[in-house]
């Protein structure tokens, strides 16, 4: 029996299918080697397909490592774009440098690259955006009075141009392309109509939240009540960012804030595009404190001096040294602004001119008389001597406390003999400033009985000895005429007979200087009884000065509110009746008090107007509804600038007088253009001084001139490595060499005067 048959029998034996399959019985038939052979195969094609999978990773291992080089690639060109913006950026601020040097203002309302040539439509489409464009596109970033600069009509042919970029081994490595838009003559919509829902939002400029935010000056502000509620939602976003998202506060895209707040949106929209929603609003602006010396390379002088809140925490070294050059007395000028914002009644000095609200020593009559003595047959007679002091109150403020008027010590000698007269008043005893009067008339009468000298005609001298007249409140005096008048001030020659009188009398020129009875230019002498005004203004001839200040006096007795109330001062006691004059003659040697004084504490002030706008309704807003007054508080009803009509012809001089000066470079610089303007028939004043000066008294507050801000759009783009600007072909062609491009926004304020020889600049908002 072979092998094969006992294999067999074990089959069936183990009870199997009695049979082994045929591919199982040609197995065990085979020749061994070739059951080598068919496991090498399985591993040969297991070799295989690990080969294959290998060749897979490794291809897609080559393909994602080619997608991140190209990723890598694309991230450093747009990185390198990215860092040309940057550089193009701080070329662009040269460029700023350059254009504006020497002027405090820009003379253009957009500049833009353009000395090579055109850069293509679609270049200005990706710098810009589709004009006019609408909220989603770089043009929303310009307000709608500066679309037309910044994309005029035709805007295609505006030109821009490629400017290039080189490195080190001055080797071209991109270009960049950029427009400036100007904003320095923008409302800053951070800050303006925080008074509109009050019932007179305009008073008298110390605060920027007056500037009027109102559909009657501002074609994007809604009508209605609208007008209200910017401060509505500017305290609902806490703040607004930028230009764009002021759009949101158009009808029609407020829906959910409207919901929650329940108030109107307060700009116009409408969806054709007639109406520029934001038109004359930004949302930054940034005014230091100072001003510039143009001739010092227009370096800034910072050491302003603050004369607001109470008096007594002034610095007076400061104020002292900043009145240089401008007033003849600084101590007593000094003296006259503590007096004008102090709410007492003393003042500091009383042998200066002052500025208190008190009666003031205005004229002084003698008038001597004799009559028979009682007995007919006593040969004595009566000397009689009235002392008549006049007092002025020519101030609008309501009167306040008790004043008596003192005379001390009074010498009456008659003949050459000092008699001894008796004496009785003040008759009143107080003035009685209640009444609807302003002079008031005070009498001392002396009286002698006796026997006369033989000489029918004699002379009798009234001496005013001592600390001479006195105007005292509660005892404290508040005005003084000194005793050093001339010997024969008060000299009459009186002829004893029956009922004779003779009176004598002086008068104050300006009866705030008229401490110095032995000055002409403070007291002169009546020549005839005409000339005695006793309870009237005094005689024409005794007045000088200016005819449009005179018998008009003002103190506010609280803190400045305006530099311009300096206006309401004497500054020479050798001047009278002639005050700090801010428009007219000689106004340039007083306007510099505008540089060097400031009202506010803040070192940087917000949301002024730039007096060199060329924003025509930017300057109206500041002064519409501005109150036309002689000073604070005279009429509650009074007159106000509230024609538009007028206020934007007169705007429109304004900024064409200052265009001509080559724009103001400080608020200093107004004696230079307001005298050009038709204010008397704006303010509709005949020649009143201090009406005239409402104008900036009450607007100074709003304006100033130390702030520069821009928009500015850049594109850059970067080229191939091979890239050579110096081969014609490459040049030809250099679209073809560019690797990456960016485009950015930024928000740049620049200040127009150097510190330490630099313009500072700040980029208040940047985004690519």
């Amino acid at each position: 029996m072979n092998q094969l048959s006992i294999n067999r029998g074990r089959a069936q034996n183990h009870g199997g299918a009695g049979v082994w399959p045929a591919s199982t019985w040609r197995f065990f038939a085979a020749d061994p080697a070739a059951k080598t052979r068919n496991r090498q195969g399985v591993a040969l094609v297991m070799v295989l397909g690990m080969l294959a999978l290998l060749v897979l990773m490794g291809v897609t291992f080559v393909i994602s490592m080619r997608t991140e080089r190209l990723a890598a690639r694309s991230y450093l060109d747009v990185t390198k774009a990215r860092q040309h913006i940057h550089t193009a950026l701080a070329r662009v601020l040269s460029e700023i440098e350059l254009e504006m040097d020497g002027l405090s203002y820009p003379p253009w309302d957009a500049h833009t690259s353009a000395e090579y040539g055109w850069v293509p439509v679609a270049r200005s489409t990706a710098l810009m955006g589709a004009y006019p464009g609408g909220d989603s596109t770089p043009m929303a970033h310009v307000p709608g009075s500066l679309r037309d600069a910044a994309m005029p009509p035709g805007w295609s042919r505006h030109r821009f141009s490629w400017l290039e970029l080189r490195d080190s081994d001055n080797q071209v490595r991109g270009e960049y392309t950029y427009l400036i838009v100007n904003n320095s003559g923008l409302l800053d919509a951070n800050y303006i109509g925080e008074y509109e829902a009050d019932p007179q939002p305009r008073r008298r400029g110390f605060d920027v939240g007056e500037i009027r935010f109102h559909h009657n000056i501002l074609p994007e502000c809604r009508g209605g009540i609208a007008h209200r509620h910017l401060r509505t939602y500017r305290d609902a976003f806490v703040r607004f960012e930028s230009v764009p998202e002021l759009h949101l506060l158009a009808s029609g895209r407020l829906a959910d804030y409207r919901d929650q707040l329940g108030r109107p949106a307060p700009l116009h929209w409408e969806p054709d595009g007639s109406v520029d929603y934001v038109s004359h609003l930004h949302v930054f602006s940034r005014y230091p404190a100072g001003y510039v010396d143009v001739n010092d390379d227009w370096n800034a002088v910072n050491d302003v001096v603050y004369i607001g809140g109470n008096p007594d925490d002034w610095d007076e070294d400061d104020i002292r040294a900043a009145l240089a050059g401008i007033v003849p007395d600084r101590d007593a000028f000094i003296n006259a602004m503590y007096d004008y914002a102090d709410d007492g009644l003393i003042p500091r000095e009383l042998e200066q001119f002052t500025t208190k609200p008190v009666p003031l020593i205005n004229e002084i009559v003698l008038e001597v008389s004799a009559e028979p003595g009682a007995d007919p047959d006593d040969p004595s007679v009566i000397i009689t001597a009235t002392l008549k002091i006049e007092t002025a109150y020519l101030f609008p403020n309501e009167p306040t406390g008790t004043f008596t008027v003192e005379v001390d010590d009074v010498t009456i000698t008659v003949a050459g003999v000092d008699l001894n007269f008796t004496r009785s008043g003040p008759d009143p005893a107080t003035i009685d400033l209640d009444e609807e009067e302003e002079y008031f008339v005070t009498e001392f009468v002396f009286e002698w009985e006796g026997v006369p000298p033989p000489d029918i005609a004699v002379d009798i001298v009234v001496e005013l000895d001592g600390d001479g007249i006195e105007v005292r409140h509660d005892g404290t005096p508040v005005d003084r005429v000194l005793s050093n008048w001339p010997a024969d001030a008060f000299l009459v020659n009186l002829d004893l007979a029956a009922g004779n009188s003779v009176t004598t009398g002086w008068s104050a020129n300006d009866p705030r200087i008229n401490w110095d009875p032995s000055n002409a230019d403070h007291w002169q002498k009546a020549d005839n009884d005409d000339e005695i005004t006793l309870g009237e203004q005094n005689h024409n001839r005794f007045i000088t000065g200016n005819p449009d200040e005179r018998f008009f006096m003002f103190a506010a007795r609280r803190p400045f509110e305006s530099v311009g109330e300096l206006g309401y001062l004497l500054y020479d006691a050798e001047e009278p009746w002639t005050t700090v004059r801010f428009i007219g003659d000689n106004a340039d040697n007083f306007t510099p008090l505008f540089d060097r004084f400031i009202v506010h504490e803040e070192p940087v002030r917000r949301g002024l107007v730039n007096v060199n706008t060329r924003q025509t309704n930017t300057l109206v807003a500041a002064f519409w509804d501005m109150p036309v007054e002689r000073y604070p508080e005279e009429d509650p009803d009074g007159p106000r600038l509230d024609n538009v009509a007028a206020l934007r012809t007169f705007a429109g001089l304004w900024m064409d007088a200052t265009t001509t000066q080559g724009g103001l470079n400080n608020l200093s610089d107004f004696s230079d253009i307001l005298d050009t303007l038709p204010i008397d028939a704006l303010l509709n004043s005949t020649d009143d001084k201090f009406k005239r000066e409402s104008l900036l008294r009450n607007s100074l507050g709003l304006l100033g001139v130390r702030h520069n801000l821009f928009t500015i759009f850049i594109e850059a783009r970067v080229f191939a490595e091979g890239y050579n600007a110096d081969d014609a072909d490459h040049y030809a062609k250099r679209n073809d060499f560019v690797t990456g491009e960016e485009s950015g926004i930024a928000v740049v304020w620049r200040d127009p005067y150097r510190v330490n020889g630099v313009h500072q600049t700040r980029v208040k908002f940047f985004h690519y």
